[in-house]
């Protein structure tokens, strides 16, 4: 209530007593624009501002039912808000000037375990520190759907439960089941090359993460681009370029230890005293 509420209260409280007359009163609230008008000193509303674009919509079709749906969980000090394959944010409940209010993560694709969706990853959320704020979401079988909890395991990584019945069914987070059909031939190759032998683990993990990246499940890995695409640092990704390029390392090498045996004789004749 304003200080000019006040006043009118006192001014009607005067006439009424000397008069001795009941005066009935109707109080109009104030409008958030002031009595003389913009109330510039009022709190302005901050703006959360995203420092991404969401990734599209990934994963098991049934989810689809999360769109457009924003989750809340508060505990004593703060107010987290999931809104599924959008974002999430936190604000502090607290009467402090600079209380926190901002963007922990935003939606860019799915964490893969084993051909199971093991969790959503929300990350380029506000800066903390020299790193970025980032958010796992995990998904677990439950009545309804409710974010259930949330904590901090270190400093501004946060992970997060979704409880929701669209993850009961026991085949609801694999994988495989969810991909088109040149995807999984893909996915069958790498796992017989690796079978065999023909593929190393370092290789069978790009060479599967490559197939989730062009499904659109997951999000290609800054700077592996420029990194693939340097030609004279190979990818090892299996056993034929692992043993072509040692043999090439072991042909650079003697090549050098033949340059340098060539420049220790030319130096050693070179001091060798005249006779």
């Amino acid at each position: 209530m304003s200080i000019w509420c006040v006043v009118v209260m006192l001014l009607v409280t005067v006439v009424t007593h000397l008069e001795g007359v009941d005066i009935p009163i109707r109080f109009i609230p104030e409008s958030s624009s002031g009595l003389f008008g913009n109330n510039h000193y009022a709190p302005q509303e901050e703006k959360l501002i995203l420092r991404a674009k969401p990734a599209n919509f990934s994963g098991p079709s049934q989810l689809r039912r999360l769109l457009g749906k924003c989750l809340n969980y508060t505990t004593a000090d703060y107010r987290y808000t999931l809104c599924p394959f959008q974002n999430v944010t936190q604000v502090e409940e607290s009467f402090r000037w600079n209380a926190y209010k901002g963007v922990l993560g935003v939606w860019q694709g799915w964490k893969i375990t084993n051909n199971t969706f093991a969790a959503m990853l929300y990350s380029k959320g506000d800066p903390c520190g020299k790193k970025q704020r980032l958010v796992e979401v995990t998904l677990e079988c439950g009545e309804g759907t409710a974010l259930a909890n949330v904590t901090e395991p270190s400093q501004c990584t946060y992970r997060a439960t979704l409880v929701t019945k669209l993850v009961c069914h026991h085949d609801a987070l694999l994988v495989y089941p969810r991909m088109l059909p040149e995807h999984r031939r893909r996915w069958d190759t790498i796992e017989t090359e690796f079978s065999r032998g023909m593929l190393t683990e370092k290789g069978y993990r790009e060479q599967l993460e490559d197939v989730f990246v062009e499904a659109g499940l997951v999000k290609e890995k800054e700077g592996k681009e420029s990194a693939s695409s340097n030609s004279s640092v190979p990818r090892f990704t299996d056993i034929a370029t692992c043993n072509a390029g040692f043999l090439q390392l072991e042909q650079e090498v003697e090549s050098l230890r033949q340059t340098i045996a060539s420049y220790r004789g030319n130096e050693s004749s070179t001091l060798a005293p005249a006779t």
